[in-house]
C-alpha cells in the first residue's frame, strides 16, 4: 500500500455498487461534504480506475448525466489522489482483481478546467506512486491552449479529446463549449500537440441515433482527421436519465465504423460499454442518481 502524499486524505465511502460485469462504482464523500464518483473496472490483465476532477461539470454536453448536475467546484490535487488511494485500499478486499495499472481522468468534470490540480496530481502519481511505467489517459472536451501546454508538460501521458460531431454548428448543439473553443481550433491544437510529443492521439465520439451517426458524418470526420496519427473510439450513447436520445442500431454503428475506417485510414474501435446496470459507463456519472 503506497504512503499518502502530505495532506492527502482518503475520502469516505458513502455507497458502493457492483455491476453484473464486475465494475465497481464508488460514491465518495469529501471533507466538506461534497460527493463525487469514481469507477473501478477489472480487466484480464490489469484494473482500470476512472477518476473525477470536479464536483459536477460546467460543460453541459447534451448526452452526459454529469452535465445535468451543474458545476460545484474543482477538486484539489489531494482529492484526486485520494480516489486512487481509496481504490487501492478497496482492492485488498477483492483478491480476484489486479493491481491498478491504468488510470483514466474520465470521470466527473472537465480536467483541463482544473488544470493545476490535474497536473499536480499527475506529477505525484508518476514520481511517488510509480506511474511512469503504467498507463495514464486524460480526457478533455478540447481546450486548445491547454492541449498544447499539456503536450509540453506530459509528452508520455495519453490524451483523449472528445469530438462527437464533425460540424461546428451541430457540435455546438451537442457540446456547448464548442462555441468558445471551436472544433477547428481544437484540431489545430491537436496537430501542434502531435508535433510536440510525436504520440498518437485518441478521439472520443459518442454515437447518437439520427444526430451524428450517418455515413456523411463518418466521411466528414475521416477527412478532418486524415492528417493525424490517431485512434477514434466510438461509444454508443448511454442512458443518462433524460430519455430524449438513444444509441444507433448495431447495423448503423457498423456502417459508421466501415465508412470512417475507409475515409480516415487510421484506427477505429468501439468502446466496450461496462457498468451500464449501475450507471457507471461513459456519460452516466451523477451523484444524485447514485444516492447516499
Amino acid at each position: 500500500m503506497p504512503t499518502p502524499a502530505p495532506d492527502t486524505a482518503i475520502p469516505e465511502l458513502s455507497k458502493e455498487q457492483r455491476s453484473s460485469d464486475g465494475v465497481r462504482k464508488f460514491l465518495l464523500t469529501l471533507e466538506d461534504g461534497a460527493k463525487i464518483e469514481s469507477v473501478l473496472i477489472p480487466g484480464p490483465r490489469r484494473t482500470t480506475l476512472c477518476m473525477s476532477t470536479q464536483v459536477g461539470c460546467a460543460m453541459g454536453c447534451s448526452f452526459c448525466a454529469t452535465g445535468l448536475m451543474g458545476f460545484t467546484r474543482n477538486l484539489t490535487p489531494e482529492e484526486i489522489l485520494g480516489q486512487y488511494l481509496f481504490a487501492r485500499q478497496s482492492l485488498v478486499t477483492d483478491p480476484l482483481e489486479h493491481e491498478i495499472g491504468n488510470l483514466v481522468y474520465m470521470g466527473m468534470g472537465e480536467p483541463f478546467l482544473n488544470f493545476e490540480s490535474v497536473t499536480r496530481s499527475l506529477h505525484t502519481l508518476r514520481e511517488s506512486y510509480g506511474f511512469h511505467s503504467r498507463i495514464i489517459t486524460v480526457s478533455t472536451i478540447g481546450i486548445p491552449d491547454r492541449i498544447v501546454a499539456f503536450g509540453h508538460l506530459f509528452p508520455t501521458v495519453r490524451l483523449a479529446i472528445s469530438l462527437h460531431h464533425p460540424s461546428e454548428v451541430e457540435r455546438s448543439a451537442l457540446v456547448p463549449a464548442n462555441r468558445r473553443w471551436p472544433l477547428s481550433d481544437v484540431l489545430e491544437a491537436s496537430r501542434e500537440y502531435q508535433s510536440i510529443t510525436g504520440r498518437r492521439l485518441f478521439f472520443e465520439y459518442v454515437l447518437v441515433s439520427g444526430v451524428n451517426d450517418s455515413e456523411i458524418h463518418a466521411r466528414t470526420l475521416g477527412g478532418l482527421l486524415a492528417d493525424l496519427d490517431a485512434t477514434v473510439n466510438l461509444i454508443p450513447r448511454h442512458p443518462d436519465g433524460r430519455g430524449d436520445a438513444s444509441a444507433p442500431s448495431r447495423e448503423a454503428m457498423d456502417r459508421f465504423w466501415r465508412t470512417l475506417k475507409a475515409s480516415f485510414g487510421g484506427h477505429v474501435t468501439f468502446r466496450r460499454s461496462r457498468g451500464l446496470d449501475i450507471d457507471a459507463a461513459c456519460g452516466q456519472l451523477a451523484t444524485g442518481r447514485t444516492g447516499a
